[in-house]
C-alpha cells in the first residue's frame, strides 16, 4: 500500500481537505500494513472516525486494539476506538440497550407483555424445578432436576470444579473466586458498565448488602414470619451473640457453659497462627513463636497507611532535598518499622512493632511528625540515658518509648512538633547541616 493512496482515501471518508497533521501517523499505519502487523483495509472506517473525533496516536490505538479482539465490546476497547469521553458515552449507551432488564423488555414488548416476557426469561435462565417440570412433565421433571444438580460440572461449588478440572480444580476455583471478587469492586463495576452506571451499580450493591445483613432487616423478616417478641430475642442472640461466655452459659448452663466456652476459645487459639497456643500445640519454642507472630503482624500492618496529610508538607520537602544529594528516603507507604523482641515487648505491652514517619537511610536518621491531636507535649531529650530497668520501674509515654527504642537500635531520632514547629525545625537544620537555601524551602 502507498501512503498517497491511503491519505486520499482518508480525505474522501472524512471530507477534510488537509490531513497534514496526521502524516507521521499515516506513515506508521501504512508501514504496519505493509509489514503485515495488521490489515488496514477493514480499519478505514474506524480510523476516519478517530480523525473526525480529533484523536491522536492512531497507530498505537490500532496496535492496542489487536490485544482486545476477543473482548471487542469492553469499555477499554470503546475508549481506544473513540477516545475517553466519546468511548464512555457510546459504551454506556450500548450497555443500556443490550442489558436484559425489565426496562428494556417493556421498551421492546410494551407495558403489558414486557413484564410477562421478562419474568419468563428470568425463569428460563436457571435450572429450576419449575422449569424442569414445565419441560419434562410432573414425573420426569423432578428426576431431571435432581440429576442435573447432582451431576453438573459447571456449577460454582468446589465439587463442581473438581468434576470439571480434576487435579487442577483448586487453581481454577481460586481464579474464579478472585474474578468474582474483582467484579464486585468499584473498578470491576466501572469496567463492566462504564463510569457513571458502574459507580451507581456499586453503590446499589453495597446498600443492598448492608441492608440484608442488618439487624433491622432480620427483625423485620422475623416479624413477617409471625414470631413473638421472646422468639425474636432468642433468634437475635443466636445470630449475633453465639461466641460470648454469656451465650454459652445460656445454652448449656453455668458449669457446662464455662467449660465449653474455654474449650471453644482454646480450640480457636490453637488454630490461629497469631496465637502462642498454635505453636505450643506444634511443640515450637515460645521465643520462636513470638518472632513468627511478630513478622506476620509486621507484614499486615506495614500495608496500613498511617501518615497525616499535614506531615507531608515537611516530608515532601525533605525528600526533595535529600534525593538531590543522592540519599535514599523512606516515607508514606514505604515507611520503616522496628520489630520488638520479647523482652522489649514485655516493658510496655504495646503492639509488637513501631513504624516511623520519615527515614533517611544513608544518615540512619528518623524524623517523626507529631500533631497536637494525637501526641503529648513531653521532654524527648530525656530518652538519653534511660535504661531498660528504668522503663520497667516507671510507665513512660508511648511516643517516648518509641523514640527510645529507635535510639537503642542506633538511629538518630528528630521530632517535629506541630505546636513547636519553628523550634524543632531549627534543631533539625543544625543536626542535618542544612544550607540557607534548603532552610528557605520550609518558610
Amino acid at each position: 500500500m502507498k501512503l498517497e493512496s491511503f491519505v486520499e482515501k482518508m480525505k474522501e471518508m472524512t471530507g477534510l481537505d488537509s490531513l497534514d497533521t496526521y502524516t507521521e501517523e499515516f506513515q506508521k499505519l501504512v508501514d504496519g500494513h505493509n509489514k503485515k502487523e495488521f490489515d488496514l483495509y477493514p480499519r478505514y472506517k474506524i480510523i476516519s472516525k478517530q480523525i473526525l473525533l480529533g484523536l491522536d496516536n492512531l497507530y498505537e490505538r490500532t496496535i492496542e486494539l489487536l490485544k482486545y479482539y476477543k473482548n471487542s465490546s469492553s469499555l477499554e476497547v470503546y475508549k481506544l476506538r473513540y477516545g475517553d469521553d466519546e468511548g464512555i458515552r457510546l459504551f454506556e449507551e450500548k450497555t443500556k440497550k443490550t442489558v436484559q432488564s425489565l426496562e428494556n423488555y417493556i421498551k421492546r414488548y410494551g407495558e403489558i407483555e414486557g413484564p410477562i416476557k421478562f419474568k419468563e426469561f428470568s425463569k428460563s435462565r436457571v435450572m429450576s424445578l419449575e422449569m424442569c417440570i414445565k419441560r419434562h412433565g410432573e414425573i420426569e421433571g423432578p428426576k431431571v432436576f435432581r440429576n442435573y444438580w447432582d451431576n453438573t460440572a459447571f456449577g460454582t461449588s468446589k465439587r463442581a470444579f473438581k468434576k470439571r478440572f480434576g487435579d487442577d480444580w483448586e487453581k481454577h476455583y481460586n481464579d474464579f473466586r478472585n474474578e468474582i471478587a474483582q467484579n464486585n469492586t468499584l473498578e470491576g463495576k466501572i469496567l463492566k458498565y462504564g463510569e457513571e452506571l458502574g459507580v451507581q451499580k456499586f453503590k446499589e450493591a453495597n446498600l443492598k448488602k448492608s441492608k440484608s445483613l442488618s439487624k433491622d432487616a432480620y427483625v423485620e423478616k422475623l416479624l413477617k414470619n409471625g414470631l413473638s417478641f421472646d422468639e425474636i430475642q432468642i433468634a437475635i442472640s443466636g445470630r449475633w451473640d453465639n461466641t460470648s461466655l454469656n451465650s454459652f452459659i445460656t445454652r448449656y448452663g453455668e458449669e457446662e457453659g464455662v467449660k465449653k466456652y474455654n474449650e471453644f476459645v482454646l480450640n480457636h487459639k490453637q488454630n490461629n497462627p497469631l496465637c502462642i497456643e498454635y505453636y505450643e500445640k506444634n511443640n515450637i519454642p515460645k521465643e520462636v513463636a513470638f518472632e513468627i507472630i511478630s513478622k506476620i503482624q509486621y507484614e499486615r500492618n506495614k500495608k496500613v497507611n498511617k501518615f497525616s496529610k499535614e506531615s507531608l508538607f515537611y516530608f515532601d520537602k525533605l525528600n526533595e532535598i535529600f534525593s538531590k544529594k543522592g540519599y535514599k528516603c523512606k516515607y508514606k507507604e514505604d515507611e520503616i518499622g522496628i520489630l520488638l523482641n520479647e523482652e522489649e515487648y514485655s516493658i510496655y505491652k504495646i503492639p509488637r512493632m513501631f513504624f516511623y514517619d520519615f527515614y533517611i537511610e544513608d544518615l540512619k536518621t528518623i524524623i517523626e511528625y507529631h500533631g497536637v491531636r494525637f501526641h503529648d507535649d513531653i521532654d524527648y531529650n530525656s530518652t538519653i540515658g534511660v535504661s531498660e530497668t528504668d522503663l520497667h520501674k516507671k510507665e513512660y509515654n508511648k511516643d517516648f518509648y518509641k523514640k527510645w527504642l529507635a535510639e537503642k537500635r542506633g538511629y538518630t531520632v528528630l521530632i517535629l512538633r506541630s505546636w513547636k514547629i519553628e523550634e524543632d525545625l531549627q534543631k533539625m537544620f543544625i543536626t542535618l547541616n542544612f544550607t540557607e537555601e534548603e532552610k528557605c524551602k520550609f518558610a
